[in-house]
């Protein structure tokens, strides 16, 4: 029977801080790219937290992310900016836009980047926290490789382009809404199957382009992901691909190749980030008090049976990460190894870092 080991956020930011540095990322990038994959699997979107990295590790060992280049500034006014990431750490350049873009917001009211030559961005929702700060309200998006059918289509069209809105709260976490226009991300396949479990009724296509609910039916990198509302899904994409790569000068649709069967060949996306300076249209304090209003009125709403109340978007997200604060991060057996072995390969000696068994009573988090 596998195992689940328990390890702090400080410890696991430490532990990836030293595998990216033995595999060649400058210091100060690979804690901006360790924290960002920790801060997600700490909100529990395990999705886009660990088990990325081996897909991360086996673009840098092929020489497809370039760790070496700085980003370059193309286009700049007061608020705006054009950035080209040239082949960069995707968390690494997102962060930098990020910053860009909140600065240009406290000094002008509004800050909006644009970014092209990039790479996989991880969870949204990060991205539009950090935009959106205490101040502000935060709205990221980025495309990706082909992987969304069209309503009536069999093949890939556009990429799951997916996005975050976010804004503060007072005395409540973030109002943050991250989702991709897909039924489900992808990374979410390899937690199907792990836990030998079905997908819903409508989620995916396999590589002929018929429906499946069979986690085995391809391998993952082939299954073709279903628009969620159909039309609704297909529309979000096709405009937040006019957000992204086209407002970028950047790479889309089959210009991308696949982040995980073209591992010798760049994955050149592009993003969009805006900082809104809330002060700037009524007072912060105000606004606060009326986002908590706003919660309050959905927490009190009446609900069918077998529910508590109506949940925010990204309220799940705040408390798993309240939770794995003060009890630590659960990873499966199976994870923790490939990390693990991943370091192994460059003889990586990791500082501080311990991984625990977990407690039985303390259940990793199924992305299903």
């Amino acid at each position: 029977m596998s195992k689940n080991y328990i390890i702090s956020r400080e410890h696991l930011i430490c532990f990836c801080t030293d595998l990216f540095k033995g595999y060649g990322v400058k210091a100060d990038e690979a804690k901006i790219f360790a924290e960002a994959l920790v801060s997600t699997e700490l909100r529990g979107v395990k999705s886009h937290g660990m088990v990325r990295i081996r897909n991360y590790i086996d673009r840098i060992n092929a020489g497809t992310l370039d760790l070496d280049k700085e980003i370059t500034i193309i286009n700049e006014t007061s608020t705006t900016a054009l950035i080209d990431g040239n082949n960069g750490i995707g968390m690494v350049i997102c962060k930098k836009a990020v910053d860009i873009a909140r600065k240009k917001a406290k000094e002008n009211g509004i800050g909006v980047v644009s970014v092209r030559q990039s790479n996989h961005f991880g969870a949204a929702g990060i991205w539009g926290i950090e935009l959106a700060g205490e101040d502000m309200i935060g709205i990221c998006s980025t495309n990706s490789e082909p992987i969304v059918s069209a309503p009536t289509g069999k093949t890939r069209a556009l990429g799951s382009n997916p996005f975050s809105i976010t804004a503060p709260a007072g005395k409540y976490p973030h109002v943050s809404l991250d989702i991709s226009n897909g039924v489900m991300a992808l990374g979410k396949v390899y937690e199907y199957k792990r836990l030998g479990k079905l997908f819903p009724e409508g989620s995916w296509l396999d590589t002929d382009g018929n429906p499946t609910t069979d986690p085995n039916a391809n391998p993952v990198a082939e299954f073709i992901m279903r628009p969620f509302g159909m039309h609704k899904g297909f529309g979000l994409t096709v405009m937040m691909e006019i957000l992204t790569s086209l407002l970028a000068g950047g790479a889309y649709g089959p210009e991308i190749p696949s982040v995980y069967r073209d591992i010798d060949k760049p994955n050149p996306i592009s993003h969009f980030f805006m900082a809104i300076r809330i002060d700037c249209f009524r007072e912060l304090s105000d606004f606060k008090s009326s986002v908590d209003e706003l919660i309050e009125y959905l927490h009190g709403l009446p609900v069918r049976d077998g529910n508590k109340s109506v949940l925010y978007p990204g309220e799940i997200e705040a408390k798993i990460a309240e939770k794995n604060l003060k009890s630590g991060i659960i990873l499966s057996e199976d994870v923790v190894n490939e990390l693990k072995d991943m370091a192994k390969a460059k003889n990586v000696v990791i500082s501080n870092s311990p991984f625990k068994i977990a407690p039985d009573e303390l259940e990793s988090i199924p992305q299903i």
